[in-house]
């Protein structure tokens, strides 16, 4: 099976580069810069387990020519280019080719279910970053899952699994892939707490229960709106035990060997045009304003994100009293606009 690697940035890098170590018939459409990275010194992936240097096919447009007939389709752009990614894999991948959609946030199955007949949804619970073309950093081999879009599991999902399990990665076939993705979007409320505030503020008591009151928040509004948000498995923890862990005592954080950013870290120290943050909180938002439940927390975080990424201000640039003062000045009703 080809495994064609669709918008290849930090996380499709990581995906793709380690299949491709493994032995499996990777290609990966990227941009320019990392193109020639990788054409001129291979892939290059450091984790605190181990550097690899893969060598996949790597080309800046698809063509036809290019696609096995055996192929899938992992697609790895950021969400807000996930209309113009399926627009332009329309036209050149049959529709009955497998699609599966790693993105930030929800919605990006059901586009692509709009044109393909095959589409799955997919997770990834690992940072990865890069920072420079053709280098990618992650801390260890973490969580992919794969299902059918809206639910179910197929022979693809669970082979899918299987390579990514094979290549290292702690992968599972999960038949309930909606739920995983919106566990995935409540951890992903924390991503602008993280990536704006000064680090030194990262270890004290009240940076933890603002990433505590982040999850409570979206958690009132999930339960109003009857989302099911956990694990296939049960292997990742739930909404209730990442604020249980939130709030146990703890010592400083141990350094790890190799450093590795969120998204909008990146988004921001990169400036690149756009950010992720609205298609993590603006769900949240909308489903409290629907049943009535005040979305002061993550309407300040969404705030917090598009200010920052307008201003051209980098990323750590914030100290966490700034974050609390943005949320004080949240309306503590619902059907608020943020």
């Amino acid at each position: 099976m080809q495994v064609v690697v669709f918008g290849a940035g930090a996380v499709g890098s990581v995906l793709g580069g380690m299949l491709s170590v493994n032995h499996h018939d990777v290609l990966l459409v990227g941009r320019p810069p990392l193109a020639r990275a990788v054409e001129e010194n291979g892939l290059r992936l450091k984790s605190a387990t181990g550097e690899y240097v893969a060598h996949p096919r790597v080309v800046t447009a698809l063509a036809r020519g290019d696609v096995a007939a055996d192929a899938c389709i992992l697609l790895t752009v950021k969400r807000y280019d996930v209309e113009a990614a399926i627009a332009t894999l329309s036209g050149i991948v049959p529709v009955d080719m497998p699609v599966v959609c790693f993105q930030n946030g929800v919605g990006a199955e059901a586009i692509a279910a709009g044109t393909f007949t095959r589409v799955y949804g997919g997770v990834v619970r690992m940072t990865c970053s890069m920072l420079q073309p053709g280098n990618a950093s992650f801390r260890g081999m973490g969580r992919v899952i794969v299902g059918v879009h809206p639910k179910g599991s197929d022979a693809f999902s669970r082979a899918l699994a299987l390579a990514f399990r094979g290549a290292g990665f702690d992968a599972a076939s999960s038949r309930t892939i909606e739920s995983d993705i919106w566990l995935k979007l409540a951890l992903n409320t924390q991503t602008v707490l993280h990536a704006a505030t000064d680090p030194r503020d990262h270890d004290s008591n009240e940076f933890q229960e603002l990433s505590a009151a982040i999850l409570e928040e979206t958690r009132r509004v999930f339960k109003a709106a009857k989302i099911r948000a956990r694990s296939c498995d049960g292997r990742d923890p739930t909404i209730d035990e990442m604020i249980a862990e939130l709030r146990r005592p703890r010592a400083r954080r141990a350094e790890h060997g190799v450093k590795v950013h969120n998204s909008l870290w990146q988004d921001l120290y990169l400036k690149r045009p756009h950010i992720e943050s609205e298609y993590i909180h603006e769900p949240v938002i909308a489903l409290g304003r629907e049943h009535g439940v005040p979305t002061p927390f993550n309407a300040a975080m969404l705030e917090t994100a598009r200010r920052l990424h307008d201003s051209g201000t980098g990323p750590e640039k914030l100290r966490l009293t700034e974050l609390l003062e943005a949320v004080a000045r949240r309306p503590s009703r619902s059907g608020e606009e943020p």
